[in-house]
């Protein structure tokens, strides 16, 4: 799938990737023309814009094939925009003329390919070999946090990523990265200073918004965030990231319809390829899931899993709505799959298992196993940071509220509202807690509170329905 900062799943949540470049790298190319298309390449990518960064790279391997460096950040960049077989292709090629390089070269090759191809232990090796013998190449401390990130280690991804970030010399997207980091800690004063550092580094260009704007909407600041999303759009107007976020703003609002056109609009602005026409049905399938559609979110689920086997896009949507057809046997099946797919890439002990975990207390609660239900949660729990607790808490009410302990539900809410006292899914279970409780008087206040969020939310959005539902009934009394 298209590997935007927020994704479904939490681990590419913490992957921002970002590829630079140092001033001393010699680039071992007798090409001119294949030298300066990379270095437009790595600009672009440091950026965020995918499409010009890979024709920028395009370029540079068109040059001069034997390009070993350009091959590995091409690679990078597939690997970015989910088209993993592309990705390890390129790769192949890169390590393939890597020996004719430069040590300095070989190494971000290495890290590169072993990245993609998801051998974490050797690309953290040639990460902290490349930081040893070339502390100035900084877009090596990026990958190593990255890599402890993945690992579950924010406390290392916040040193590597501030020995980067530090003094007149620092890297922007070290900056960015450290902005992220802190956020994830829970760290919500510290995480926005950082970024707003990262907003004085480059004033002008779209990222430094769109990602303040990410901070803002995790700490559920959404008509702040919107506002940075459209700051980002006035400074570059194509900017597919921020048309991506501000669709899922309005997504998370109820704006349905807004939010299908917009996402369709960043879709537009990638560089069309199999894996992200699977992202596009996967999203479709989302949105259908918000309505209750779940024969079509199924069907749609189907079709992008068919694109891309990997049970990536498509695959947690798939569960979702077999769970509400009651179809358990078939969504345990696809966490199988999942699971098979996950090991293939070695991601058994990555952030990545919170959803795997997640999905899988769904399935069981569905079928009433109430209490293996909750020791999958608390095992998802092992894979979290403070940040993105969030769901997993609001899973765990939902489990205590079928089992009618409503003393647990309330504190796993108070836990799941804890960072972000906005999020719209924990209030809205926690209306349903207190509407179980037959406690009208909050039933009344935190539903009308979030109704007033959904103010705008399109007819068919299932969840304003239900919270309209739960509201009626306290009139009634």
């Amino acid at each position: 799938m298209i590997r935007f900062r927020y994704p479904a799943w939490p681990l590419v949540a913490a992957m921002v990737l970002a590829a630079g470049c140092s001033e001393k790298l010699r680039f071992t190319t007798a090409s001119e023309e294949a030298r300066a298309a990379y270095a437009d390449g790595v600009k672009q990518m440091e950026m965020f814009y995918y499409a010009d960064a890979l024709q920028s790279l395009d370029r540079a391997v068109a040059a001069d094939s034997n390009f070993a460096l350009a091959w590995g950040h091409k690679a990078f960049l597939a690997y970015r925009m989910g088209q993993d077989s592309a990705a390890r292709a390129c790769a192949a090629r890169a390590t393939w003329l890597a020996p004719g390089a430069s040590e300095r070269e070989r190494l971000l090759v290495s890290i590169w390919s072993n990245f993609v191809s998801y051998q974490h232990p050797a690309a953290a090796a040639a990460a902290d070999s490349l930081i040893a013998l070339y502390p100035d190449e900084m877009q090596a401390y990026i990958l190593r946090g990255t890599l402890y990130e993945i690992e579950k280690d924010l406390e290392s991804a916040i040193g590597v990523y501030s020995r980067a970030a530090k003094g007149e010399s620092a890297y922007p997207l070290a900056v960015m990265s450290l902005g992220y980091a802190y956020s994830a800690t829970g760290e919500q004063q510290k995480a926005l200073a950082t970024m707003q550092r990262y907003i004085e580094m480059a004033p002008d260009a779209a990222d430094p918004r769109a990602s303040y704007a990410d901070l803002l909407l995790r700490f559920g600041r959404y008509d702040e965030a919107l506002e940075q999303y459209q700051k980002s759009l006035e400074l570059k107007p194509d900017y597919w990231y921020a048309f991506s976020m501000i669709a899922k703003v309005n997504s998370t609002m109820g704006r349905l319809r807004a939010a299908e056109k917009l996402m369709e609009r960043a879709y537009e602005l990638l560089p069309p390829s199999r894996d992200l026409d699977a992202e596009r049905l996967a999203t479709r399938a989302g949105f259908e899931l918000a309505r209750a559609n779940y024969k079509d979110a199924e069907r749609l689920s189907i079709e992008a899993l068919a694109l891309d086997t990997t049970f990536g896009p498509g695959a947690f949507g798939l569960i979702n709505a077999m769970i509400k057809q009651e179809k358990y046997d078939a969504a345990d099946e696809v966490i199988k799959r999942v699971h098979e797919e996950l090991e293939a890439r070695s991601l058994q002990a990555s952030p990545v298992m919170a959803d795997y975990h997640a999905i899988r207390a769904r399935v069981l609660s569905a079928r009433g196993r109430q209490e293996e239900a909750l020791a999958a949660l608390k095992e998802a729990m092992q894979y979290t940071s403070t940040l993105n607790r969030t769901y997993v808490y609001r899973e765990m009410a939902e489990v205590y509220l079928k089992q009618g302990e409503i003393e647990p539900a309330l504190d796993a809410c108070a836990e799941a509202l804890s960072i972000n006292t906005n999020a719209p899914q924990a209030l809205l279970t926690l209306t349903r807690v207190y509407h179980a409780q037959g406690d009208l008087r909050m039933t009344k206040e935190v539903g009308e509170r979030l109704l007033r969020f959904w103010k705008d939310a399109d007819p068919d959005f299932k969840d304003a329905a239900e919270l309209r539902r739960l509201l009626a009934a306290t009139h009634s009394v």
